[in-house]
């Protein structure tokens, strides 16, 4: 399979457990297929990547690439589904002012938790392991990748092995989506570190998704192996393996030659699109995504006039232009331009 993907750039769990019944519905006639779910993991698909995987701790700065292996190996306290919707994961519901989670003011918060979720090496998951990450990720020094509206919680307080109460510095509506891409992190194996910026679990994790950690051969690939004990749907594969490989050119061909069976993590490079809408019985997937270019003036050069391809390029753009005449260099055939061209 072959996709480009548009989910703020975090590949979903569910697209990723959904490639063994992906695969084996376009072998056995195409997308519109709807097989059923094996009743045991089975069989493995590889997944292509043109950048290597190296950052393995979920709170830390990582890449696409690092993303996508950490939905297959965490989970967090809900997620965004393909509607929007807002879906529990390791909550037993998304907290709101209907079900008591919020309060009117959006400063008191209250999550229940499931009791089923264990981590890959049997530890039962509990609100131990949510506060420990919370105040992980405000623990100066740590090397978080982001600290927006987590910085906002005060009094985080452990009701129960299923319960955990917060309360907020003031309201902040987008807290919810927040915690959908934030994946929660082992408190009995994070807290025998000294330092969890060189925490041994960041070269070996555990967490509470559908894959567990398998084996890694640093610049080739990357196995995860099935999870029995997952409290979700799935997983449907027995092992999924990241290939690194770095030249477009050989990735795309191993996908066309059936040694890699997806590339939806990076898609496939423009050029060869239109060859692979022709491939069968691969699929190919045009999906929404956002990507941005800028035009821009070195600073230490005074704006005085636009002149040389910055000129160009506004007006071109004032004239009305196609637009689309600009990408075709590049090869970005199935690209829709933007609605207009943003300089700076």
């Amino acid at each position: 399979m072959a996709e480009t993907g548009n989910r703020m750039r975090f590949r979903s769990r569910r697209e990723v457990l959904a490639l063994g019944l992906g695969a084996a519905a376009l072998a056995a006639g195409g997308a519109q297929a709807q097989p059923r779910p094996p009743q045991q993991p089975k069989g493995q698909v590889v997944a292509g990547l043109s950048q290597e995987p190296t950052v393995f701790n979920p709170l830390m700065p990582g890449s696409e690439v690092d993303q996508g292996v950490w939905w297959q190996l965490f989970s967090p306290l809900w997620f965004v589904d393909p509607d929007g919707k807002l879906v529990p994961d390791l909550a037993t519901e998304v907290p709101s002012i209907a079900n008591g989670g919020l309060s009117a003011d959006g400063l008191s918060w209250k999550v229940k938790l499931r009791r089923d979720a264990k981590w890959h090496d049997g530890t039962p998951f509990t609100a131990e392991d949510v506060k420990y990450t919370l105040d992980l990720i405000n623990t100066p020094g740590f090397r978080v990748r982001n600290r927006v509206g987590h910085s906002l919680l005060r009094d985080i307080r452990i009701v129960a092995p299923d319960e955990i109460h917060w309360r907020m510095e003031s309201a902040y509506s987008p807290y919810l989506s927040i915690l959908a891409l934030t994946f929660i992190v082992p408190k009995h194996v994070l807290e025998k570190a000294s330092d969890p910026n060189t925490a041994p679990f960041n070269g070996a994790p555990v967490g509470t998704g559908p894959f567990r950690w398998g084996e890694r051969a640093a610049g080739d690939h990357l196995l995860l192996r099935a999870n029995s004990a997952y409290h979700g749907d799935g997983p449907y594969l027995e092992r999924v393996v990241f290939k690194y490989i770095p030249d477009l050119t050989v990735l795309y061909t191993q996908f066309r030659t059936g040694q890699v069976d997806y590339l939806g993590i990076g898609g496939i490079a423009a050029h060869f699109v239109k060859e692979a809408q022709g491939l069968r019985p691969a699929h190919l997937a045009l999906t929404d995504a956002v990507h941005r270019a800028y035009r821009a003036q070195p600073r230490i050069r005074p704006l005085r006039r636009q002149s040389g391809a910055r000129g160009a390029l506004s007006r071109h753009e004032q004239g009305g232009a196609d637009r689309r005449a600009l990408l075709r260099p590049a090869g970005a055939d199935g690209v829709l331009p933007a609605a207009r061209i943003l300089g700076l």
